[in-house]
């Protein structure tokens, strides 16, 4: 017995391409689409060696990927549903602020209304404060001159002014001398009353 040829004619080639092909027809008629002209399974030969196939395929994809990512096509235009959503965003943002700003304008009116009331409160009190004449204090004296001065009145000191010292120092030496002469005078009387005779002999 003969072993099974491991090698296929073209023929038998052609015959199975033939068979697929109506097949995949059958299959799109079915679905109701028209099959494509060449099909997916059919490669077309490349003589060339697998590093360069490999090569040109990793060529290519860097390619798309550069051309993904530049500067020129990160910029598209809006479709309608984003236009609308970002529409919708901004008239909310919008709608948020002019509440914060009423908030605010509410605020402050009330904060100038209270500071308002406050004032027009505390002006009688002000009025009624300057009307009434202040009463000066009496400045304390301390108590131990209080002690001196009462001690010197019960006594009957009087404090002389400088003016009458000096016009007393005179008057004082003249009665020194009157009273020293009537001292004089005294002593020579006493003396006569003892011995008059030697008063009579220091007349003579």
């Amino acid at each position: 017995m003969s072993a099974p040829s491991r090698f296929v004619s073209q023929d038998e080639l052609d015959e199975e391409g033939a068979r697929q092909k109506q097949q995949l027809k059958e299959v799109y008629e079915w679905i109701g689409q028209e099959p494509p002209e060449r099909a997916p399974y059919e490669d077309k030969y490349d003589p060339r060696p697998l590093y360069e196939r490999l090569k040109e395929q990793q060529d290519r994809k860097q390619e798309e990927m550069d051309d993904m990512f530049s500067l020129a096509n990160q910029y598209r235009g809006l479709d309608e549903s984003e236009t609308l959503f970002l529409a919708d965003l901004a008239r909310e943002k919008k709608r948020r602020e002019e509440e914060r700003r009423r908030e605010d304008e509410k605020a402050l009116e009330s904060f100038r209304k209270a500071t308002e009331d406050k004032a027009k409160a505390a002006l009688p009190n002000a009025e009624t404060k300057s009307t009434i004449p202040s009463i000066p204090k009496s400045v304390p004296h301390s108590t131990a001159a209080k002690r001196k001065r009462a001690a010197a009145n019960a006594i009957g000191i009087v404090r002389k002014s400088a003016k009458d010292t000096q016009d007393s120092t005179p008057s004082k030496v003249a009665s020194q001398d009157t009273s020293k002469t009537s001292k004089d005078q005294s002593m020579d009387d006493e003396s006569t009353l003892k011995n008059p005779t030697a008063s009579t002999d220091a007349k003579e």
